[in-house]
């Protein structure tokens, strides 16, 4: 179950005040406690409560020593990160659920019914971030309607936002790292979508650094069909809290991840 996190405004503050590692159950709901590795996410045979990388299957090495693994560290050579977060939903998850459809919590998922405009949200002050998010696609609800996941930081004193998505809308579809001004949207940096937004299991990544050069980076895709898409985000200098969001699809979010990075 999730540990050392409280609902509301205080929650990324109280990870930055040095909760450490939570989330980090060694088994599932259901799930004899005295199993020789419990919950292992990534399926690579190490317990998620022992891996330095638990959603992501590999060597996992620590160039650093900071206890993130370099696969999911954006500074493997610079010892700053904390895997702050990883939970795989079972059942006290983190995020602000909302929107016009409905969501529901599984025993270590959570399901939106895909109808609308889906989303998830966490509050406090952030700076340099990775959020990862695991998503089962199910179903796409409609036929030209806009199919999309997202990622963003949003910071009310400045008037551009940055995002990453998946997205497919009026005939197009790309992974993209993009801005909002309010008033439009604009692509940093995208590759089209062959496939376009499809079935399968998916993995979402927004990393966000701060000053002195902003930028955002998306990494995301499904397996074997993968894209990095990174662009300059010369507003960005932090934000009060991440959001998720999702367009007519029905989903699954089976995990996510905060690594936070020390000022």
């Amino acid at each position: 179950m999730l540990r050392c996190v409280v609902h509301g405004p205080a929650v990324i503050a109280l990870l930055l005040a040095g909760c450490g590692r939570i989330g980090f159950d060694t088994t599932d709901a259901g799930v004899d406690s005295t199993a020789p590795i419990g919950h292992d996410e990534d399926g690579d045979g190490i317990a998620n409560v022992d891996d330095l990388c638990p959603h992501l299957p590999g060597p996992h090495d620590d160039g650093d020593g900071d206890r993130v693994g370099d696969d999911c560290d954006p500074e493997p050579t610079n010892p700053r990160q904390t895997l702050t977060l990883f939970t795989f939903m079972p059942g006290d998850q983190p995020m602000t659920l909302g929107g016009p459809g409905t969501w529901t919590q599984g025993a270590d998922s959570i399901h939106y019914d895909g109808i609308g405009t889906g989303s998830g949200f966490v509050t406090g002050q952030v700076s340099d971030i990775r959020i990862a998010l695991g998503i089962d696609i199910l179903a796409k609800l409609g036929g030209s309607v806009q199919h999309q996941l997202a990622l963003g930081v949003n910071d009310s004193s400045s008037t551009t936002g940055y995002f990453v998505e998946l997205n497919e809308i009026g005939g197009v579809s790309r992974a993209s790292a993009g801005s909002f001004d309010g008033t439009s949207y604009r692509s940093l940096d995208s590759t089209p979508l062959p496939n376009g937004v499809h079935l399968g299991a998916v993995f979402l990544q927004d990393t966000m650094v701060g000053p002195p050069t902003p930028s955002v980076t998306m990494d995301g895709g499904w397996p074997g069909e993968m894209y990095t898409e990174s662009g300059s985000a010369p507003a960005y200098s932090g934000g009060e809290d991440f959001s998720f969001a999702t367009n007519n699809l029905e989903i699954e979010v089976r995990y996510l991840v905060l690594v936070v990075s020390a000022s």
